[in-house]
């Protein structure tokens, strides 16, 4: 029981310590140059899956029972503004997944199954949302429209891109 206990302690450390290294990376450095990269919420998909897989990996032989206090560093979610309702059931819902996909009880196939969840998760909120690449000399204008952007994606329709210009 201390074993696992020491073992749960240090998944939870790990978990936040990622989770605080990657809020740092995309949010505050944001070496990819994305526009508002703090309202896409793939963004904590992709932090929540990486720490919560990491943690589960750590803990792959503990006792079920004591699984839920690996989400104790979901706490970081609401001070990055991603902790509101029902986006938090949908973090809870990868968090579980990612254990899951680390436990070493499971066969193949459920872990397969775990990992394709996230995925499809993933891959909705990635395509869900426009992805704009600030380029050099990035600035948005009086009018709405952005100067040397980079429109990836954006199947809502509400942008249009003429040139280096985005028109909202």
């Amino acid at each position: 029981m201390k074993r696992d206990m020491v073992r749960i302690l240090w998944g939870i450390i790990i978990s936040t310590t990622m989770m605080v290294g990657l809020f740092y990376i995309f949010l505050i450095w944001n070496p990819l140059h994305i526009y508002n990269i703090n309202l896409l919420r793939w963004v904590p998909v992709v932090i929540c899956a990486a720490a919560m897989y990491i943690s589960g990996r750590i803990n792959k032989d503990v006792s079920p029972l004591l699984l839920p206090l690996l989400f104790i560093p979901y706490s970081i979610f609401s001070v990055f503004n991603f902790f509101y309702y029902p986006f938090f059931l949908i973090l809870f819902f990868i968090g579980a997944l990612a254990i899951l996909a680390a436990r070493i009880e499971l066969t193949l196939r459920y872990k397969t199954m775990a990992i394709a969840g996230i995925s499809v998760i993933f891959l909705f909120y990635l395509f869900s949302q426009p992805l704009i690449v600030e380029q050099e000399g990035f600035r948005r204008e009086a009018n709405g429209n952005f100067v040397n952007a980079a429109v990836l994606w954006d199947f809502t329709n509400q942008h249009l891109l003429t040139g280096n210009t985005c028109v909202l």
